[in-house]
């Protein structure tokens, strides 16, 4: 049995080949408005955006992640500063008894939930 996305390209394939080239046009010319007019995606989404504007957006974030991604993989200093801020943050905890409280309690939660049986 073919996979699902092989199923849907060969049947979009062949609703595509059935229209005329005014038909085609016309499909394609819907399908841009659609991409570039504005959904609500709920109840509560006030932004309303585009899938072409969601797409842009996504990709910029894409990269985003992976520019800072090579930075702190490859950048030694970048390594080094964002190393020395995470030692001053654990040193900060647990040098804080007020905070102390609030690790072991987290800390124990965690090691319960490890332990806890998934159906």
């Amino acid at each position: 049995m073919a996979n699902p996305e092989e199923l849907k390209a060969l049947v979009t394939e062949a609703i595509f080949r059935s229209l005329d080239s005014a038909k085609r046009d016309e499909l394609i010319k819907d399908a841009l408005v659609a991409l570039m007019e504005p959904k609500s995606r709920g109840n509560w989404d006030r932004d309303r955006k585009s899938d072409l504007q969601m797409a842009y957006e996504e990709a910029i974030r894409q990269i985003a992640y992976e520019e800072v991604r090579k930075a702190l993989v490859e950048n030694a200093d970048v390594k080094a500063k964002i190393l020395e801020l995470v030692n001053k943050a654990f040193l900060a905890v647990l040098s804080d008894p007020s905070k102390n409280s609030d690790l072991v309690s987290n800390m124990a939660t965690a090691i319960a939930n490890a332990f806890r049986v998934k159906d």
